[in-house]
């Protein structure tokens, strides 16, 4: 797991890895995100991510520093 921020303005955090799919949040600059990288290796261009408030979605992997 990789600590991380988000440091685009919004982002929008989905159940799959497909931005056609549910949106589960919508995550705003300076969200604190935990980054789950087994889950995340195989899928170019996203991360799968633990929300501060405890949510888990995937988001895109631009805009977000990991720490």
């Amino acid at each position: 797991y990789d600590h991380a921020v988000l440091v685009d303005n919004s982002q929008r955090v989905y159940e799959t890895s497909n931005p056609d799919g549910t949106l589960v949040s919508i995550a705003y600059e300076g969200y604190d995100l935990t980054v789950d990288n087994w889950k995340s290796i195989d899928v170019e261009n996203w991360l799968y991510v633990r929300l501060g408030n405890g949510q888990f979605g995937w988001i895109r992997n631009e805009g977000v520093k990991k720490l």
